[in-house]
């Protein structure tokens, strides 16, 4: 004889274990896309910061020079952004915060850039985001800066 109520718990606990069984497979889905889209995330940002670095060095004029700069910042603005609001995945979250760190002492480096800077900044929030960056991150900046000074000095020597 059926026991359509013993049937009817069995089907419910195995339509029970099948949908966990969905859930951890979604669960996988949806991780192994955020790994994706973080590694994109970081090509394009690699690529970018590449590109418009090339711009700055290969400005034919002065004028030129000025508007790639103003690129630039902007670039370093908007990932000084992403960086502080965790937009990043957690691989591009360091890579974005070393390339951070690593212009932001480079420009530090080159006094020839404080008066194109200074042009720039036409309000209070003009690199805001970069501001806030350097206020949390001012150690690694000094401290690259200071690599940098002692790798220059090391490179004369040996000249």
């Amino acid at each position: 004889m059926i026991d359509w109520v013993t049937d009817a718990n069995i089907a419910q606990v195995v339509v029970a274990v099948a949908s966990v069984a969905g859930l951890f497979f979604v669960g996988a889905q949806v991780h192994g896309a955020r790994k994706t889209s973080d590694l994109q995330a970081l090509y394009d940002f690699a690529a970018r910061a590449e590109a418009i670095e090339a711009r700055l060095n290969e400005a034919p004029d002065a004028r030129i020079h000025r508007r790639v700069v103003y690129e630039f910042l902007n670039f370093l603005e908007t990932t000084a952004a992403a960086y502080r609001r965790r937009l990043f995945g957690r691989a591009s979250h360091e890579i974005a915060r070393d390339k951070l760190v690593d212009s932001l002492a480079t420009i530090w480096t080159m006094p020839e850039m404080i008066p194109i800077i200074e042009a720039g900044v036409t309000s209070g929030t003009t690199f805001l985001e970069i501001r806030r960056f350097i206020t949390k991150n001012r150690k690694a900046i000094v401290g690259l800066v200071a690599a940098k000074a002692r790798q220059a000095g090391d490179a004369s020597e040996t000249l």
